[in-house]
Order: structure tokens, then C-alpha cells, then sequence
């Protein structure tokens, strides 16, 4: 059914940003503990963080919307 799928592609989407969010904080602090001067790759993990970090929220908005609007039909 269609709320099956969704369930799937909001566990396949929030894994998949959960993994950016932890390969980017591995990676930033592996960048800042090797080559503290490297900003330009600090600054692109945070970033990778950051995108991670928004799809994240902008999946659990959207699952609370989803959950509003079925509890109160």
C-alpha cells in the first residue's frame, strides 16, 4: 500500500543521511587531526554534514505532517 512505501522511503532516506552525517564527522575530524591548515576540506565535510543534518529535519517534518493529518481524519 502506499503508506508502506512511504515507511520504506523514509527509512531508506533517513539511513542514507544518517550515513552522510556520520562518514562527514568522521572525515572532518580525521582532515582537522591530520592537516589542522586544510579548511577547503573541512569546510566540504561540514557542509556534507549540514545537507545530512536539513534532510534529516526535513524528514521528520514531513513525518509529522504525515501523522497529523491521518490522526486527525
Amino acid at each position: 500500500s502506499t503508506m508502506d512505501i512511504r515507511y520504506i522511503v523514509f527509512i531508506v532516506l533517513g539511513a542514507l543521511a544518517g550515513l552522510m552525517v556520520f562518514y562527514s564527522v568522521i572525515r572532518w575530524i580525521a582532515v582537522f587531526l591530520a592537516d589542522r591548515g586544510d579548511h577547503r576540506r573541512r569546510r566540504r565535510y561540514a557542509r556534507i554534514c549540514l545537507i545530512g543534518v536539513s534532510i534529516i529535519i526535513i524528514l521528520g517534518l514531513i513525518s509529522m505532517l504525515f501523522n497529523y493529518h491521518h490522526n486527525t481524519m
